[in-house]
């Protein structure tokens, strides 16, 4: 197996905090998702190897036509290295935001941090 890099940290990451901000929900909320269940894991990988694949979500263009091939850079090393990072954070706290305004959440984050 290949050797996973090693990238210095200043700061170790103390949370991570995954959004829906979507104005048909009524309300905002906060909720814990440790320990990571399966498709959580799954979840992360697939949005992970997309945004380091550099795969467009969704994958068409302008009024509809696709933006064409878009080539493989996942590799076995990338993968490797995305489960690392995946084991990372479900070692951490990571929780799920839902609000219906990016103000909302902000405000419901701001308020978190204030009273830890």
């Amino acid at each position: 197996m290949p050797p996973i890099l090693r990238v210095a940290v200043t700061a170790p990451l103390a949370r991570a905090v995954r959004m829906v901000v979507h104005p048909s929900l009524a309300t905002a909320s906060l909720t814990p998702a440790v320990p990571l269940s399966v498709n959580e894991r799954l979840h992360l990988h697939e949005m992970l190897g997309r945004y380091f694949s550099g795969l467009p979500t969704p994958v068409g263009g302008v009024a509809g036509v696709p933006y064409g091939p878009v080539w493989p850079l996942d590799t076995h090393t990338l993968a490797h290295w995305r489960s690392h990072l995946i084991a990372a954070l479900a070692g951490r706290r990571f929780d799920y935001l839902h609000a219906p305004s990016p103000e909302t959440a902000a405000d419901l984050l701001a308020k978190e941090h204030e009273t830890g």
